[in-house]
């Protein structure tokens, strides 16, 4: 996926259990641009060779939640936690925060 400029744009392909990978091609292309930047224009590139990355090096923050423990680089924990088939599981008493500042806006999906 390239922008306007040809400059390759970080991509990867999400997976059934919300992970996203570069492995396992899908029809779900998830991709991280400044669109203030490069407004709405992609030039896609078909080859036989991806160029797709994993879903850290795609996104400023990435958690799939498919290991069975917290990435605790990633994380601070408050009375425990449980990761369920792919989603963090937090009970009344719990919490989790994250160890990156971000700055602007955000959607967390």
């Amino acid at each position: 996926i390239l922008d306007p400029k040809g400059n390759e744009i970080p991509y990867c392909f999400e997976q059934s259990n919300g992970e996203c990978n570069n492995k396992t091609r899908t029809n779900i292309i998830l991709v991280k641009v400044n669109l203030t930047e490069h407004s709405n224009k992609f030039y896609f590139v078909k080859t036989n060779e991806s160029h797709a990355k994993n879903g850290d090096q795609v996104f400023d923050f990435y958690d799939d939640f498919n290991k069975k423990s917290i990435d605790l680089g990633k994380w601070s924990i408050r009375n425990g936690y449980k990761i369920l088939n792919g989603s963090l599981v937090l009970e009344s008493d719990q919490g989790v925060k994250s160890n990156k500042k971000l700055s602007g806006s955000y959607v967390v999906i």
